[in-house]
């Protein structure tokens, strides 16, 4: 949100998306077996134009079959699990943690390496409790904050 309290929703720009094979942090967090694939999204999110959040989403490839026939990955990524898979999110927990700008952050994120940035640690739970979707989250926060509405 940025500072000023103005609600808005960021805007996001796919950078690259790959398969690959579960790394052990991925199987441990999204309860996969070892060699297990997943799907890498790597996106930048954006408010007003100005880069505010490099985005990593894993997601086990055996949840989303036709995920390669995909065209445009849509803004709001609940909506097109739930859409195209049947996959409601209906739970997450978050980790946050204060990290410093690599070099390619720096890059996405127009900042310096060093910039001090949020970084939030996601992992989403569908109906089932079952683990679907992890996401590293690596925010600016000169002139945005995090906001958590709890209810």
């Amino acid at each position: 949100v940025p500072d000023n309290g103005e609600r808005a929703f960021p805007d996001s720009c796919i950078v690259r998306r790959v398969k690959g094979k579960a790394t052990r942090a991925e199987m441990s967090m999204l309860a996969l077996a070892e060699g297990a694939d997943v799907w890498r999204i790597e996106r930048v999110r954006t408010l007003a134009a100005t880069p505010l959040i490099v985005e990593t989403i894993v997601l086990p490839a055996s949840r989303f079959p036709g995920f390669t026939k995909l065209g445009d990955i849509p803004n709001n990524v609940y909506r097109l699990y739930s859409d195209n898979w049947g996959i409601t999110i209906a739970s997450a927990v978050e980790r946050l943690k204060a990290v410093a700008a690599s070099k390619r952050d720096a890059a996405q994120l127009e900042c310096a390496p060093g910039t001090p940035l949020l970084e939030i640690a996601r992992v989403a739970s569908d109906l089932a409790q079952d683990p679907v979707e992890l996401r590293i989250s690596r925010c600016r926060t000169d002139e945005v904050h995090y906001r958590a509405d709890l209810k």
